[in-house]
């Protein structure tokens, strides 16, 4: 009768090592896979917020061009551009401005190679802050300007107000302000709406070719309507006692 081969001594070391190394792995993997899940659906739901605050960015300035473009139809013809600040009138919606486009959004295309799209993201929304400060700014102006004025006649488009000398002097300050302010938005705006548009329609393709992206945006046609006026606010001339 033969007697059994005895195993090496290594052998159950050996085994046990290899089923720790299995285990490690298999957790490690398990790990992994869903550390990318998670990750994958941050970047997703990062694109998605890039994606909507671009959107909101090209809408706004989309509407604030077709209004200027508006307001500056009632001027009368031969005006001079300075002089609109006049008709420029005040619309609803525009008091929330749009979040602010994180670093970590930007990072999702930047990441991928697409730099030079990262800046003109910037830049569209550089010129959309600009464009509004100004905008906003004209309108704080016309305001003060108002309250040293007094209405002498009114009609369901403009105000007819009537200013002294003295008043008219100590408003020089701000009508400048208005004037020059006017002059920078009229000149500014079309660019920034356009660029802001061409940035809005790739970006939809940009996200899609990185990320598991399914949305798009169309600004081909025609621009968007026109805002809505406030219905108290109005264009005005000035007039001097």
């Amino acid at each position: 009768m033969c007697n059994p081969v005895p195993e090496p001594f290594w052998v159950d070391p050996l085994i046990n090592f290899l089923a720790v190394l299995l285990g490690a792995a298999l957790a490690w993997g398990t790990t992994y896979f869903f550390e990318l899940r998670t990750k994958k659906a941050k970047d997703l739901a990062a694109a998605y917020a890039l994606f909507f605050k671009v959107q909101e960015i090209t809408e706004r300035s989309t509407k604030l061009e077709q209004h200027l473009e508006d307001c500056l139809q009632r001027m009368p013809e031969g005006a001079p551009i300075e002089d609109s600040w006049r008709a420029i009138t005040k619309i609803v919606g525009f008091g929330h401005r749009p979040e602010k486009i994180l670093a970590s959004e930007l990072a999702l295309l930047a990441s991928k190679g697409d730099v030079d799209f990262v800046t003109n993201i910037q830049e569209v929304e550089a010129g959309h802050a600009i464009a509004f400060d100004v905008y906003d700014e004209i309108q704080a102006v016309k305001e003060i300007v108002r309250q040293k004025t007094s209405v002498v006649a009114r009609s369901a488009e403009s105000a007819t107000l009537e200013i002294g000398l003295e008043e008219m002097r100590q408003l020089t300050p701000e009508m400048i302000s208005l004037e020059t302010g006017t002059r920078s938005l009229v000149a500014m705006l079309p660019e920034v709406a356009n660029e802001a548009r061409a940035v809005a329609e790739q970006i939809g393709k940009k996200l899609k070719d990185h990320y598991d992206f399914q949305h798009s945006l169309d600004y081909s046609r025609a621009k968007s309507a026109p805002a809505k006026k406030e219905a108290d606010e109005v264009s005005f001339d000035t007039g001097m006692a």
